[in-house]
Protein backbone atom coordinates (compact mmCIF):
# COMPACT_ATOMS: atom_id res chain seq x y z
CA UNK A 1 0.00 0.00 0.00
CA UNK A 2 1.14 3.37 -0.71
CA UNK A 3 0.14 7.11 -0.08
CA UNK A 4 -2.07 9.48 -2.87
CA UNK A 5 -2.08 13.39 -2.33
CA UNK A 6 -3.32 15.99 -3.97
CA UNK A 7 -1.27 19.30 -3.81
CA UNK A 8 -1.23 23.08 -5.29
CA UNK A 9 2.04 25.21 -5.57
CA UNK A 10 1.58 28.63 -7.15
CA UNK A 11 4.20 32.07 -6.71
CA UNK A 12 6.43 33.41 -8.87
CA UNK A 13 9.64 32.92 -10.79
CA UNK A 14 12.04 35.94 -11.66
CA UNK A 15 13.22 35.01 -15.12
CA UNK A 16 15.33 37.32 -17.85
CA UNK A 17 11.71 38.97 -19.13
CA UNK A 18 10.99 39.49 -15.61
CA UNK A 19 8.93 38.28 -12.80
CA UNK A 20 6.11 35.23 -14.04
CA UNK A 21 3.50 33.75 -12.35
CA UNK A 22 4.34 29.84 -11.62
CA UNK A 23 2.26 27.00 -10.40
CA UNK A 24 1.86 23.42 -10.36
CA UNK A 25 -1.39 21.08 -9.60
CA UNK A 26 0.60 17.62 -8.58
CA UNK A 27 -1.05 13.89 -7.89
CA UNK A 28 1.97 12.52 -5.48
CA UNK A 29 1.61 8.93 -5.28
CA UNK A 30 4.49 6.65 -3.14
CA UNK A 31 5.01 2.94 -3.65
CA UNK A 32 5.14 2.14 0.37
CA UNK A 33 4.03 3.49 3.06
CA UNK A 34 7.88 2.77 3.82
CA UNK A 35 9.43 5.75 1.48
CA UNK A 36 9.13 8.41 3.93
CA UNK A 37 11.78 9.38 5.40
CA UNK A 38 14.12 10.40 2.02
CA UNK A 39 14.31 6.65 1.45
CA UNK A 40 12.21 6.93 -1.83
CA UNK A 41 10.81 9.60 -3.91
CA UNK A 42 7.05 9.43 -4.73
CA UNK A 43 6.48 9.99 -8.58
CA UNK A 44 4.38 13.58 -9.23
CA UNK A 45 1.71 14.08 -11.97
CA UNK A 46 -0.40 16.78 -13.29
CA UNK A 47 0.04 20.45 -14.69
CA UNK A 48 2.47 23.43 -14.78
CA UNK A 49 1.61 27.11 -15.46
CA UNK A 50 4.32 29.61 -16.49
CA UNK A 51 2.50 33.06 -17.12
CA UNK A 52 3.08 33.77 -20.59
CA UNK A 53 4.84 30.16 -21.84
CA UNK A 54 2.43 27.43 -21.03
CA UNK A 55 -0.91 26.96 -19.91
CA UNK A 56 -1.34 23.35 -18.01
CA UNK A 57 1.35 21.66 -19.49
CA UNK A 58 1.72 17.97 -18.38
CA UNK A 59 4.38 17.26 -15.68
CA UNK A 60 6.75 15.06 -17.38
CA UNK A 61 7.74 11.64 -16.69
CA UNK A 62 10.44 12.10 -14.13
CA UNK A 63 8.90 14.43 -11.71
CA UNK A 64 9.32 13.37 -8.46
CA UNK A 65 8.86 14.82 -4.47
CA UNK A 66 11.04 12.88 -2.01
CA UNK A 67 9.78 13.56 1.15
CA UNK A 68 12.81 13.47 4.00
CA UNK A 69 10.67 14.02 6.99
CA UNK A 70 10.99 13.75 10.20
CA UNK A 71 14.89 12.83 9.75
CA UNK A 72 16.87 15.32 7.37
CA UNK A 73 13.73 17.94 7.25
CA UNK A 74 13.10 18.48 4.26
CA UNK A 75 10.66 17.98 0.95
CA UNK A 76 12.39 18.33 -2.38
CA UNK A 77 10.70 18.67 -5.56
CA UNK A 78 11.57 18.11 -8.97
CA UNK A 79 8.72 19.38 -11.57
CA UNK A 80 9.50 18.94 -15.39
CA UNK A 81 6.97 20.00 -18.32
CA UNK A 82 6.99 21.18 -21.71
CA UNK A 83 6.07 24.11 -23.49
CA UNK A 84 4.45 24.33 -27.19
CA UNK A 85 7.68 25.04 -28.74
CA UNK A 86 9.54 22.16 -27.21
CA UNK A 87 11.54 23.47 -24.82
CA UNK A 88 11.89 21.25 -21.40
CA UNK A 89 11.44 22.92 -18.03
CA UNK A 90 12.39 21.67 -14.76
CA UNK A 91 12.17 23.25 -11.31
CA UNK A 92 13.99 22.22 -8.55
CA UNK A 93 12.99 23.64 -5.36
CA UNK A 94 12.82 22.21 -1.25
CA UNK A 95 10.94 22.82 2.02
CA UNK A 96 13.06 23.29 4.10
CA UNK A 97 11.27 22.05 7.50
CA UNK A 98 11.44 23.94 10.98
CA UNK A 99 9.49 22.63 13.38
CA UNK A 100 9.32 25.68 15.41
CA UNK A 101 8.27 27.44 11.61
CA UNK A 102 6.12 24.28 11.02
CA UNK A 103 3.41 26.21 9.37
CA UNK A 104 5.32 28.59 7.23
CA UNK A 105 8.28 25.76 5.97
CA UNK A 106 5.69 23.44 5.01
CA UNK A 107 4.17 26.08 2.89
CA UNK A 108 6.80 27.54 1.18
CA UNK A 109 8.98 26.30 -1.20
CA UNK A 110 12.35 28.07 -2.70
CA UNK A 111 13.38 26.68 -6.02
CA UNK A 112 15.48 27.58 -9.27
CA UNK A 113 13.47 27.00 -12.93
CA UNK A 114 15.35 26.01 -15.65
CA UNK A 115 15.23 25.85 -19.59
CA UNK A 116 16.35 23.11 -22.06
CA UNK A 117 19.38 23.38 -19.26
CA UNK A 118 19.69 26.88 -18.65
CA UNK A 119 18.88 29.32 -15.25
CA UNK A 120 16.00 31.17 -15.98
CA UNK A 121 16.08 31.97 -12.07
CA UNK A 122 14.40 31.68 -8.60
CA UNK A 123 11.36 31.13 -7.87
CA UNK A 124 9.14 31.31 -4.53
CA UNK A 125 5.93 29.22 -4.24
CA UNK A 126 3.26 28.61 -1.23
CA UNK A 127 0.65 26.29 -0.31
CA UNK A 128 -2.44 28.09 0.35
CA UNK A 129 -3.82 27.17 3.78
CA UNK A 130 -7.11 27.70 1.78
CA UNK A 131 -6.28 24.51 0.18
CA UNK A 132 -5.50 22.37 2.87
CA UNK A 133 -9.50 21.11 3.22
CA UNK A 134 -8.91 19.86 -0.21
CA UNK A 135 -5.45 18.79 0.24
CA UNK A 136 -6.55 16.42 3.40
CA UNK A 137 -9.48 15.48 1.60
CA UNK A 138 -7.03 13.97 -1.49
CA UNK A 139 -4.90 11.87 1.22
CA UNK A 140 -5.90 8.17 0.85
CA UNK A 141 -3.77 4.87 0.82
CA UNK A 142 -3.65 3.35 -2.63
CA UNK A 143 -3.28 0.02 -3.85
CA UNK A 144 0.12 -0.33 -5.61
CA UNK A 145 1.42 -2.90 -8.54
Amino acid sequence: MGLHFKETMSGFVTTPEGERQFAFTVNADSAAWTNFGGWAPMTLTGTATLEGVVEDAEILSGSYLEIGVPLHRYLRYQVNFVDDLGSVYHYFGQKTVRYLSFPKTMTTLEGRLFQDGEELGPGTLHFSLLDLPGFLASMRPWATR
